[in-house]
């Protein structure tokens, strides 16, 4: 590598920021392209399938480098994730045209395999988990895990007497990335995380929270006064695990994560206990030889027309209740939209038309939702009272307590009179907000789209505050728009 000193100032710019996230591969925007440089730029050229070049190719100074289009920078992103990669994406925060010598850069995103959102590096009917693992170093209170997922907020803890515990909720849940704390996980865990978790990070002790920090963390977030609501005791490993999951993912983000607002304790005795050996051998969630969910049970029962709802029906599969009354009130729900076809059909339609309400509720607290998303959450609010009024009706319980939903009129309202009917891609391409909603937006577009009509009415009141007649506003490649006399 070449003397830092006789970098250009953007190189060096490139190498500060990699110094301080070390363990990410760093995507720096240079005008219409994310470059790479250096030893990042090797790693990952042969996984995006781009070509490695350099730059001063062929001096002392030569620096690796590779690119990609900015505007196809989420199939790329999507391709180091599936690597096990995280990714930093620098991004420029400052117009060119108006800046005075380097433009201004700032990691405006960090990416991991647990901790992304974007609908289109995601299983739309899975969970994309990121989980925590801590172990006491007391070998009788055993360990904890915390399992979160950012882009719906769903956040729940496990408690492991042991090891084989441990493994099998990891092989069952099959989260995308652990973090594991300590010295004290038991080597068969560490072992899980480098050879089966897609990306693992080895917390430094010295960097931790300690059990005071984890327990005020928690408490701050959620408001509360005592662990003890959450079923939880303090100074334990799963309120250790559940605050390094949660302060990590709000450090990637650079968000405080306010749609996770619910911590819950997973205990075995609420749902029935299937290993991992278990739902392979029954091929429950995907068969023995090709890996896949068609031919499954899974396959075979999944016939939802939503993502919330293959999610769950996953979790159901998974995770089977042991209480009577709880499966009876599942089976009265479904054995009367059965014996209702009417009724079945209708739902189904308007639901197809719901999307993916979690999901997008939780980009727009993550500041990523784009004008589309936002027009999807609109159009999926718009079918919630029809779906309400539906199930209204019904005498099942389960069914009955879905139908007093709120149906958020007060969000829909706003999305509805904010928003054209069908918005551009992007903010920036404008063609996003509605008429009448700014009045200084709508003068703008009024300027921006008719200004034929603009330039003749400036051109009138000239003429009658001059006394010219003949005063005209003409235009040339010269000279621009100017007036004749």
């Amino acid at each position: 590598m070449a003397r830092t000193a006789e970098l250009t100032p953007m190189l060096r710019h490139y190498l500060e920021l990699k110094a301080a996230h070390p363990d990410c591969i760093l995507l720096y925007r240079m005008g219409d392209f994310f470059e790479l440089f250096f030893e990042d730029a090797i790693r990952v050229a042969p996984i995006l399938e781009v070509t490695l070049t350099a730059r001063q190719k062929g001096t002392e100074n030569e620096t690796p480098m590779c690119g990609v289009p900015h505007h196809a920078i989420e199939g790329y992103i999507g391709k180091l994730l599936r690597a096990g990669l995280k990714v930093a994406v620098c991004d420029q925060v400052e117009d060119p045209a108006q800046a005075k010598g380097l433009v201004r850069r700032e990691i405006t995103r960090i990416v991991t395999p647990g901790t992304v959102s974007e609908p289109a590096l995601l299983d739309g009917k899975e969970e994309n988990l990121l989980a925590a693992v801590a172990w006491s170093k007391d070998a009788r209170v055993g360990g904890g895990a915390a399992f979160l997922d950012v882009s719906t907020g769903a956040f729940f803890v496990r408690r492991f007497a042991g090891e084989s515990e441990a493994l099998e909720d990891l092989r069952m849940l099959r989260p995308r990335e652990a973090l594991l704390l300590g010295e004290e996980i038991p080597g068969a865990v560490r072992a899980w995380a480098k050879k089966d978790c897609l990306s693992h990070t080895e917390i430094d002790p010295t960097q931790a929270l300690d059990a005071r920090r984890s327990e005020e963390l928690l408490l701050r977030h959620f408001g509360a006064a005592t662990l003890r609501g959450f079923g939880l005791e303090s100074g334990e490993p799963a309120v250790h695990a559940a605050a390094e999951a949660l302060s990590y993912a709000r450090d990637t983000q650079h968000n405080p994560l306010s749609h996770v607002r619910g911590l819950t304790l997973r205990e075995t005795r609420d749902t029935l206990a299937l290993d991992s050996t278990t739902l392979a051998n029954l091929e429950v969630l995907q068969t023995q030889r090709e890996g896949a969910k068609r031919g499954s049970l899974l396959g075979v029962l999944d016939q939802t027309v939503t993502s919330p709802g293959g999610r769950m029906l996953r979790d159901w599969l998974r995770r089977p209740l042991r209480d009577p009354e709880g499966i009876e009130r599942r089976h009265r729900a479904v054995g009367e939209l059965v014996q209702d076809h009417e009724l079945l059909g209708r739902l189904r339609e308007r639901l197809a038309r719901v999307g993916d309400p979690e999901r997008l509720l939780g980009r727009s607290v993550l500041g990523t939702l784009t004008p589309r998303e936002a027009a999807a959450l609109r159009d999926g609010l718009a079918v919630a009272p029809e779906i309400l009024a539906d199930l209204s009706g019904c005498a099942a319980p389960l069914l009955a307590e879905l139908a007093r939903v709120d149906a958020l009129p007060g969000l829909h309202a706003e999305l509805a009179r904010m928003l054209q009917d069908s918005p551009s891609a992007s903010l920036s391409d404008g063609g996003v907000i509605a008429a009448g909603v700014d009045n200084e937006l709508d003068r703008c577009r009024s300027l921006a789209q008719d200004s034929k009509r603009h330039i003749l009415a400036v051109e009138q009141r000239e003429r009658e505050r001059t006394g010219i007649s003949s005063l005209k506003i003409r235009y040339n490649r010269v000279f621009g728009y100017y007036i004749e006399i």
